[in-house]
């Protein structure tokens, strides 16, 4: 009898023992089925991290008067002021530089854009909301000149 080494050894001689895996045809279905489930697991998971959120209403200051919680004050005007989790506010160079928030609000946040004025803000507490990302009061990087924000809880 010759011994073959174990690298060169036929798996599927008549008599011996085999797993699922070594029968003609590949693999076993209990392992296809594992793998299918596997992979469907994986591509549902990858889907949801990947989708996008859904998009803040997006309201810019006006401001013909200085109250914060008037509609009008605000572009576009329907479903405005931004008060509340999915609603965000941005300030750019016009309306009153003076703002005034008349009652409690909690909008996602605030952002100044680079060409803005100088704004006070007074009046009611003003929470920014944790609904969809992190609450925030920013102002974009300005590309050719320096800028800086300081932010004050009202």
């Amino acid at each position: 009898m010759t011994v073959l080494p174990h690298s060169i050894a036929a798996p599927n001689l008549p008599g011996r023992n085999r797993k699922r895996s070594d029968k003609p045809g590949g693999l076993g279905k209990k392992h296809v089925v594992g793998l299918l489930k596997t992979t469907a697991i994986a591509s549902t998971l990858i889907f949801l991290v990947a989708m996008p959120k859904p998009a803040l209403a997006q309201f810019a200051w006006v401001g013909a008067t200085n109250n914060y919680n008037l509609g009008t004050n605000w572009s576009p005007p329907a479903g405005a002021p931004p008060v509340a989790a999915g609603q965000s506010a941005q300030f750019a160079n016009t309306g009153s530089s003076s703002v005034v928030v008349t009652a409690p609000i909690a909008p996602d946040s605030w952002t100044f854009n680079n060409n803005a004025q100088a704004y006070t803000m007074t009046g009611a507490a003003v929470n920014f909301s944790t609904a969809h990302d992190a609450p925030s009061l920013a102002r974009p990087r300005a590309t050719s000149r320096n800028t800086s924000s300081s932010v004050a809880r009202l």
